[in-house]
C-alpha cells in the first residue's frame, strides 16, 4: 500500500511574524466559496490558455516580443520543459465575473485591468520569470499600478509561491499579498499531491 500525505495543519496564523522583502501583506478575503469557484472552472467549455511543451506553445513563447528572452534564458539554462505546465482561467469566462469586482472592491481598486486564476497541477511549475506585459499596459495617468495574489486552496506541502526574495507558503485560504513591484520576478511550484490554485489581481 502506497503512503498517505497528510496536510499539514497551521496551528496559528500571525501576519506579524512575517519577515517579507519584496511584498506585504494585505488581508484576508472571505467573500466566497472557492469550492464553487473551482468547480465552475474545471466543468467550464471554454479554452484555456495553457502554457506546456508543445510545438505550439513553443512557437508562440518564442516568437513574442514579449516572451521570447525569457523562454530563451529556459532553454540555454536546459530547463525541464516536461516539467513546465500551467493554466490560467478568466472572470466571465471560466468563472462568475462578480468575483474579480468584488475583490477588486476589497481591496480598494477602482479599475480592473487583469484578473485570472492561475493553476499548477501537481509535479509541476512556472519557473523564473516576471510578467513582461505588465510595463506594457501601467499607465501613470491611472495612479499607481498595483498587484495582489490570493490563496485560495488549503496549504499542502510542496505549494510554494516564490516572488523575488519572499518564499510565500503555509498561508491559510483568503491570505492576500500586495506585490511590491507589479513585475517581480516570481515562480510557482507545486511539489504536492493536489492541485494549487491562485487568483491574481491588477488594477488601479
Amino acid at each position: 500500500m502506497g503512503k498517505t500525505y497528510k496536510r499539514l495543519k497551521m496551528e496559528k496564523f500571525d501576519p506579524s511574524l512575517l519577515r517579507l522583502q519584496d511584498s506585504s501583506y494585505a488581508g484576508h478575503y472571505e467573500s466566497t466559496s472557492w469550492d464553487d469557484i473551482i468547480d465552475q472552472m474545471n466543468t467550464s467549455t471554454e479554452t484555456l490558455t495553457v502554457f506546456k511543451d508543445t510545438p505550439a506553445y513553443e512557437h508562440q513563447w518564442a516568437s513574442d516580443p514579449l516572451y521570447e528572452e525569457t523562454y530563451s534564458l529556459w532553454k540555454e539554462n536546459d530547463f525541464n520543459f516536461n516539467s513546465i505546465k500551467w493554466r490560467s482561467y478568466y472572470p466571465g469566462i471560466h468563472f462568475d465575473g462578480s468575483l474579480a469586482t468584488d475583490i477588486a472592491s476589497y481591496l480598494g481598486l477602482n479599475i480592473i485591468h487583469s484578473c485570472w486564476i492561475s493553476r499548477i497541477d501537481p509535479g509541476f511549475f512556472a519557473p523564473l520569470h516576471c510578467d513582461p506585459f505588465v510595463a506594457e499596459i501601467h499607465d501613470p495617468e491611472k495612479g499607481e499600478l498595483k498587484r495582489y495574489a490570493v490563496f485560495i486552496t488549503p496549504s499542502e506541502l510542496g505549494h510554494i509561491f516564490i516572488l523575488g526574495q519572499d518564499h510565500l507558503y503555509n498561508f491559510p485560504v483568503g491570505t492576500v499579498i500586495k506585490w511590491n513591484n507589479p513585475n517581480e520576478l516570481h515562480i510557482g511550484i507545486n511539489g504536492s499531491m493536489k492541485t494549487k490554485y491562485m487568483i491574481n489581481v491588477l488594477g488601479y
